[in-house]
């Protein structure tokens, strides 16, 4: 009998050790991911949650709003806009936060939306917006109605210091129409704005278009950024991983860095033209042999830096979280991600 139990023991010991181990490598797995607490690596430079709560927004429900989120220079401060539940209504909020706590630094827009019957996204959104180069100017298209009760839908820029509106532009726009594409920016002077094509004096309202038929023209402030298509800066763009830059022939051929069974992707240029994010999230829920692959151990993102000048590739993140949104510092030295559950990733390049 004594030998059972001494037999039993050992087994038990045995097993809770292969338990400790178990545990043990699973949670050291998930914190060697970037920005994980064991992560060596030097390309994770900031790691945080955005406290929408303290904006008033359920952090269950909120989501960052397509093509909403920029960061400013030295990667500091990040601008983003917010669609949740407050309340028994919806509302959108565009927000600087700082982005080594994730607290809310100042509200610059924020818009009723429907109620909670209503489609969230049918009800109010910011579709595009974007620091300045010194961070002290914010340009945003929104739409909804603001706390004054009136309808907004506009494109507008603003002063980060103190929410002040510079200067308001498309007044009169047919609600929910947008017409800037999710392409928005200003001149490093904070004298002219950009929507999508066109661009706008802000002193005289004068407008210039910035294509030629099919050829970009420059200068342009804001760079499009899109699954198959984008464009930088400088005129160079990517369009199913051709390379092609100003006046260049023939174009250089980027194979995609990709991931399987991917929901989102998108290229992205650096403000200066000079990289190129190649990024890509799995869908928001588990397919294929990742429904059977342990949490710490799935590939759900992966990011590729591209050198344009040279059309290589300098780095490539590979990621344990799903992403919405990825994003530039208005001086190219770094680029960030917002995930599913608005974490807050910086990276250096």
């Amino acid at each position: 009998m004594q030998h059972r139990t001494t037999r039993r023991r050992r087994v038990a010991a045995g097993a809770a050790a292969v338990g400790l181990l178990a545990t043990t490598a699973w949670f050291a797995r998930a914190e060697t991911w970037p920005c994980g607490r064991l992560d060596r690596g030097d390309a994770c430079v900031g790691s945080t949650r955005l406290d929408v709560a303290a904006l008033g927004l359920d952090p269950g429900t909120a989501r960052a709003d397509f093509r909403s989120f920029d960061l400013g220079p030295g990667a500091r401060t990040a601008l983003v806009g917010l669609t949740g539940r407050s309340g028994e209504r919806h509302r959108t909020v565009l927000a600087l936060f700082d982005t080594r706590t994730g607290d809310p630094i100042r509200i610059l827009r924020d818009l009723a939306g429907g109620s909670l019957t209503d489609t969230p996204d049918a009800q109010s959104a910011v579709d595009g917006a974007a620091l300045s180069p010194d961070g002290t100017r914010a340009v945003s298209w929104a739409w909804g109605t603001g706390t004054n009760g009136v309808a907004e839908n506009d494109l507008r820029v603003q002063d980060t210091a103190d929410a002040r509106v510079v200067k308001v532009l498309s007044q009169g726009t047919p609600r929910g129409e947008r017409p800037c594409s999710a392409t928005v920016g200003l001149s490093p002077d904070n004298t002219e704005v950009q929507c999508a094509g066109t661009v706008t004096e802000l002193g005289s309202g004068a407008t210039r278009s910035l294509w030629d038929g099919d050829r970009p023209l420059t200068p342009r402030y804001a760079g499009f950024a899109g699954g198959f298509f984008a464009i930088a800066a400088d005129g160079t763009r990517v369009e199913g991983g051709q390379l092609v830059r100003p006046g260049e022939q023939p174009a250089a051929l980027l194979p995609r860095v990709t991931i399987t069974d991917e929901g989102v992707g998108a290229w992205a240029f650096s403000p200066d033209s000079r990289r190129l994010l190649d990024a890509h999230a799995a869908y928001p829920e588990n397919r294929g042999t990742r429904r059977f692959t342990p949490a710490p151990l799935r590939t759900l993102g992966v990011i590729g830096v591209w050198d344009v000048r040279t059309a290589a590739l300098d780095r490539t993140l590979t990621l344990n979280e799903r992403f919405d949104q990825v994003a530039w510092a208005r001086d190219s030295g770094h680029f960030a991600i917002v995930t599913r559950d608005l974490d807050l990733r910086v990276f250096a390049v």
